[in-house]
């Protein structure tokens, strides 16, 4: 799943969607993905948008006793600011209100209507995509392709479903409300919100307005999805790109739900736990193409196990011991033993099993190798290296090899942790400039005399519930 210029993408929600920690989720996990790719050189691209015409945006509109329009606009500036705490970058916020997303939309109908895939109803007065007429060819490429769909219970799902129930010819127009982009050969209708949500995908690629991205970004890598949404990008998706000529894309992904009891928008949870916290909690609650239900407690309680205790608290005695035993400066090491030897493989090792990992998607499994490596490192720690027993060689050996498993820690975690992973290596007197993936993958990068900075607390215990 780690193509060489990964196009992923996220469904464009409407404004009537609430922006609580499950749709956080739906793009956090990703985010990791697309830092991940980044972060070992590949040149991605990585969407996010709202679907500014879909159901319900005018009820909520009304009830508020504003326009659609302006409705639409409070939802995106506010659900971008939750992007931009949580610490999400996509490379594009794509609205289906952007007068370019509606220009693709029309010609995309009039290229299909003028060839025979988008015809009249015969009832109701709209048009529709003659889905029909491409279900052999999306049936074949299922059955070829078998980790189109993840995980793979639902690809045999939706083979299943294809060959009992076909492939129906699918309405791609209703009568025009006013709120809507209008058929380009017939005002009184309007275009459905599956096909203008779908063809914000080719929009974002560059499709008809930038020949070069297209032809760099298309196949989408991964189009990350939900149950709700898997059949529109299961079937109607693959038929539309096969009316227009285009490749399918390579991996529908179906992440689960989450629910975080009482925790209410994602907005407020970052403002309460913290960035880094609701990122790691999203993730590590379940995996990610798995549904879960936590408390707001369970949900602090993880966050504070793993990175307040574990992760935080490695530091902090490293740190310290630094500071107080070698003068705030990282020694020069010595010789290594069989203890030092088993560290320094598991923590050289570790960048390389995290990315692998995160390039599937299996972000809980990517945590785990960190979390066995910080372990290691208490137990050495503990039971050999800062016991006040040891000084010297080996206390310098030790001392560097604990900062440099640090560092390694921090390095592989910045997909996740973006605030305190930086503040770790900054902490530690990492020099990064012009350095390569791989050269900061590598052991060894720490330099010795690097002086370390102890400072508060990097991710200090959240504040347990009261009820």
């Amino acid at each position: 799943m780690a193509a060489d210029a990964p196009y992923l993408t996220t469904p464009p929600r409407p404004p009537s969607r609430p922006a609580d920690l499950d749709l956080a989720r739906e793009v956090v996990g990703p985010d990791v993905y697309a830092r991940s790719r980044a972060q070992n050189g590949l040149d991605g691209r990585f969407v996010v948008g709202s679907l500014d015409h879909g159901e319900g945006v005018q009820d909520a509109a009304f009830a508020r006793g504003g326009t659609a329009e302006g409705h639409a606009d409070q939802w995106v500036e506010a659900w971008e600011a939750t992007l931009g705490a949580l610490g999400v970058e996509p490379d594009l916020f794509i609205r289906t209100s952007e007068t370019a997303h509606q220009r693709v939309v029309k010609a995309l109908f009039l290229k299909l209507f003028d060839q025979d895939d988008i015809a009249k109803a015969t009832a109701g007065g709209g048009y529709i995509l003659r889905a029909s007429r491409h279900e052999k060819a999306i049936a074949e490429a299922l059955e070829t392709r078998r980790d189109a769909i993840l995980p793979g219970p639902l690809h045999e799902a939706t083979l299943r479903t294809l060959g009992e129930e076909g492939l129906s010819d699918l309405p791609i127009s209703r009568a025009s409300d006013g709120w809507g982009i209008p058929v380009p050969i017939d005002r009184d209708q309007a275009i459905e919100d599956w096909f203008d949500a779908l063809v914000s995908y080719l929009t974002s690629s560059g499709y008809l307005a930038d020949p070069q991205l297209f032809e760099r970004t298309w196949p989408p890598t991964v189009q990350i999805v939900t149950r709700e949404d898997l059949r529109v990008h299961a079937l109607a998706w693959p038929a539309l790109l096969c009316a227009a000529g285009l490749q399918l894309p390579e991996h529908l992904v179906v992440r689960g739900r989450l629910t975080v009891e009482g925790a209410g928008e994602a907005a407020d949870a970052v403002e309460q736990f913290g960035c880094d916290a609701v990122r790691y909690g999203l993730l590590r609650a379940a995996d990610f193409t798995a549904d879960a239900t936590l408390t707001t407690r369970e949900f602090v309680e993880l966050c504070n196990a793993d990175l307040s205790e574990r992760l935080a608290g490695l530091v902090a005695d490293v740190l310290a011991a630094i500071e107080h035993r070698s003068g705030g400066v990282v020694p020069r090491p010595g010789s290594l033993g069989d203890a030092e030897g088993s560290l320094v493989e598991s923590a050289s090792g570790l960048f390389a099993a995290t990315s692998r990992l995160v390039g599937e998607l299996d972000f809980r499994s990517a945590l785990d190798r960190v979390w066995s490596v910080v372990d290691e490192a208490h137990a050495y720690a503990g039971g050999i290296g800062l016991t006040t027993a040891a000084e010297g060689r080996r206390l310098d050996t030790a001392l560097y090899i604990l900062a440099e498993t640090c560092r390694l820690v921090a390095f592989s975690l910045r997909p996740f942790l973006p605030r305190a992973a930086w503040a770790i290596e900054a902490r530690l007197g990492v020099d990064d400039e012009g350095r390569t993936a791989a050269d900061l993958a590598a052991w060894g990068l720490t330099r010795p005399q690097a002086r370390v900075q102890s400072g508060e607390p990097l991710l200090p215990p959240i504040a347990l519930p009261t009820s």
